[in-house]
């Protein structure tokens, strides 16, 4: 399961990918702290921006890439990215 940060992607427990009517949560690692909710639906790669928002792409080509503003989890499409294999490549993140 992906780690980001002290998050992890809690979307599903298996590889395989999370149905498109579910929207995302990033469940936290220490019990304490809450979860984060995005509300967009197909989200599989998560980055953390440097602005604290949450960077998020669903699977697949064209991926399409969401910035989710905390804490309201609200999320806006910025635009469709072309992959070769399909998995997002977010600059300066290391996921």
């Amino acid at each position: 399961m992906p780690y980001l940060g002290g998050v992890s992607a809690g979307w599903n427990e298996s590889p395989t990918a999370m149905p498109e009517s579910e929207s995302s949560t990033l469940k936290p690692v220490r019990h304490s702290d809450k979860p984060i909710w995005l509300d967009a639906k197909g989200l599989q790669f998560f980055a953390f921006d440097t602005d604290g928002s949450v960077l998020a792409a669903t699977y697949g080509n064209p991926t399409k890439v969401y910035d989710c503003v905390l804490p309201s989890g609200k999320c806006a499409r910025l635009e469709d990215l072309p992959t070769k294999n399909g998995d997002p490549i977010f600059i300066g993140s290391d996921m």
